[in-house]
């Protein structure tokens, strides 16, 4: 399994530094089990590699939560993934 990982940082007036987290970007081949936990499908290293950024565009323009955060970069993590919010 290939956890498809983006990290995004905002940055907020009086703060110096930006702040940063870590999300584990849904796959179109994860499976809708419940809302938060979906379960997870095949998603090779080669599917990652060639769609991973288009995946991570597509799902921050979903979510009007991180359109104001700039996506530093994404990345294809081996086996489950465990977010930790601060990348």
């Amino acid at each position: 399994m290939i956890t498809l990982v983006a990290i995004l940082c905002h940055s907020l007036t009086g703060i110096p530094e930006p702040v940063c987290l870590d999300e584990v970007v849904p796959t179109p081949l994860m499976a809708a089990g419940k809302a938060d936990d979906p379960l997870p499908m095949p998603f090779t290293w080669a599917s990652c590699s060639v769609s991973g950024q288009q995946i991570v565009a597509d799902w921050v323009l979903e979510h009007p939560i991180y359109r104001s955060w700039q996506l530093k970069a994404w990345r294809c993590v081996p086996g489950q993934y465990v977010a930790s919010k601060r990348a």
